[in-house]
């Protein structure tokens, strides 16, 4: 295996993965960029021509705009602490962010944020938003790595289907994809799973091939086209930092 050129995109030294650190609002036009290193995501408004309207931010999401935010923060509905691999919601205008411990003992969550442009601009100075509901733990005080429909245990990628209302998480240390409803009618803090890919039922955790079973799952892709969703499922190469990467096509619910 060759080793990857350094223009290859940043991955995990931890566990392999890729951070996505963006994700776009097609409605209002906004491009939303993650700062794990500083601990928040950023939301620039974009002109006609996909570009900035100017350089720097208009608001952040889980740590102000202003100064450097890696820093462990308490737990709740405002603060995150290492977020990436977010992905937006158009049609209900809500940021869906999982997000991880930076220091300490591992804890892992999905952070649910009302991002529309109405409800940021209520806030005030210094402001910050605060996360409507999180998935994969119980609730905002706690983001404890476990298994079944409503637990996650390892960073991943969240991603939306905004026709079906549907969000995928690659569970990463579960070997698996959970799938939720998030039709706002129906989305609650700590629901669980409607169904899980690449496991046979919740409690199954082991890592596995074949077309049915999942180890450490990274990135997702969706096709509102073909009946197929993607996942990038990764493989760290024995005693090597560099990756192998296979892609594993799965039904579209």
């Amino acid at each position: 295996i060759r080793r990857p050129p350094r223009s290859t995109p940043l991955y995990s030294s931890a566990a392999s993965d890729v951070y996505k650190r963006q994700t776009l609002d097609k409605v209002n036009n906004r491009l939303f960029i993650g700062h794990h290193g500083n601990s928040r995501y950023d939301v620039y408004q974009l002109n006609s021509n996909g570009l900035p309207e100017q350089r720097h931010a208009d608001y952040g999401i889980g740590r102000n705009l202003i100064g450097r935010g890696f820093a462990f923060a308490p737990l709740g509905r405002t603060y995150l602490n290492f977020p990436s691999n977010a992905s937006f919601d158009s049609v209900y205008q809500r940021l869906f962010v999982p997000d991880n411990s930076s220091l300490g003992p591992p804890g892992f969550r999905i952070m649910v944020f009302d991002a529309a442009p109405e409800s940021l601009e209520k806030l005030g100075r210094g402001e910050l938003p605060e996360a409507i509901a999180v998935l994969g733990q119980p609730h905002f005080n706690t983001w404890e790595p476990g298994t079944g429909p409503a637990k996650i245990s390892g960073r991943g990628t969240a991603l939306v289907d905004q026709e079906r209302q549907l969000l995928y998480f690659t569970d990463l240390f579960n070997n698996r994809v959970l799938i939720w409803d998030i039709h706002p009618d129906r989305m609650e803090t700590g629901m669980n799973a409607m169904a899980v890919l690449g496991q046979q039922d919740f409690d199954a955790v082991e890592s596995g091939t074949g077309s049915n079973r999942l180890s450490r799952p990274g990135s997702l892709a969706y096709d509102p086209v073909d009946t197929t969703h993607m996942v990038l499922e990764k493989v760290l190469r024995l005693q090597h930092k560099w990756l192998l990467k296979k892609l594993v096509l799965l039904p579209r619910h």
